[in-house]
């Protein structure tokens, strides 16, 4: 993906590739996508995030609910 993006003519900005930079994507969890829609919530103006998912709760503004 981060060669794709880097191709001449295709724009490699934004979460996308924000989220590429993440150190061990390849095995981090969450994964790709969450990390993903995680900043596009907070990108919208979403103050914080809330979760079933532990996972998730590994991310900044995020609230993990019934734990």
């Amino acid at each position: 993906m981060q060669s794709f993006l880097k191709t001449p003519g295709v724009c490699g900005t934004g979460d996308v590739a924000s989220v590429l930079e993440t150190p061990n994507l390849e095995s981090a969890k969450p994964g790709f996508l969450d990390r993903v829609i995680h900043r596009q919530y907070l990108g919208a103006g979403a103050g914080s995030v809330a979760t079933f998912e532990r996972a998730w709760a590994k991310l900044p503004r995020v609230q993990l609910l019934g734990a």
